[in-house]
């Protein structure tokens, strides 16, 4: 309540206080116009500066992961909040084998966002992958995960069963094979099931 200052009729009146709180969306330099206005309907106001400052997002890149290579892999668990409630923000996802992409943003319903993204690894190994995300103001956050990715075995198709005469020439033609591993490179051997194991030359 106010305070009355001095004896009843001097010229020194009453003084009282104020409270209020309040959290800003976004940065910026905002002017506060603060008023009292008495029964009398008489008004006064001062003004101050509120000069808020940006806060980057915090990012959680979500649990380690393990795929196989040639498989698509989800970035699921991946999730950000940031204060400032009037920013946007883009994501951008470095996949640790020198490739990056944009991540999708989705707004959850319990409050902050998650980022979706997937990706091919073209080899297996285990990559270190980081998730970023920045807001309007250029500010960042980021966190990291691993993913490891497992070798996918050629797969080979030797066609059909063939016959030939004892001392002919058998001509091997017609198999093939495919490998997940885009960057993988190949050697092959026939064994001819007589003894006999020999190296053979590989068209990729």
């Amino acid at each position: 309540m106010p305070k009355l200052v001095g004896p009843p009729g001097s010229l020194e009146g009453i003084s009282g206080s104020v409270a209020a709180s309040h959290a800003y969306a976004d940065n910026g330099e905002y002017r506060l116009t603060l008023s009292v206005t008495d029964d009398d309907a008489a008004t006064g106001s001062d003004v101050v500066t509120v000069t808020v400052m940006n806060v980057a997002p915090t990012v959680n890149a979500g649990e380690d992961r393990a795929t196989v290579e040639g498989q698509l892999v989800e970035l699921s668990g991946a999730m950000f909040t940031d204060p400032g409630t009037g920013d946007t923000h883009t994501a951008t996802i470095f996949w640790g084998d020198t490739t990056s992409s944009d991540g999708t943003i989705v707004a959850l319903a319990g409050g902050g966002f998650a980022v979706q993204a997937s990706h091919v690894y073209a080899d297996n190994g285990t990559y270190a992958v980081i998730v970023r995300v920045t807001d309007d103001d250029e500010d960042f956050g980021e966190d990291s995960l691993a993913i490891t990715v497992d070798n996918a075995a050629p797969e080979l198709e030797a066609g059909a069963d063939r016959t030939v005469d004892e001392g002919i020439t058998l001509l091997l033609t017609g198999p093939s094979f495919t490998d997940a591993g885009t960057r993988d490179t190949h050697t092959a051997t026939v064994n001819w099931g007589d003894g006999t194991l020999e190296s053979l030359a590989v068209a990729e």
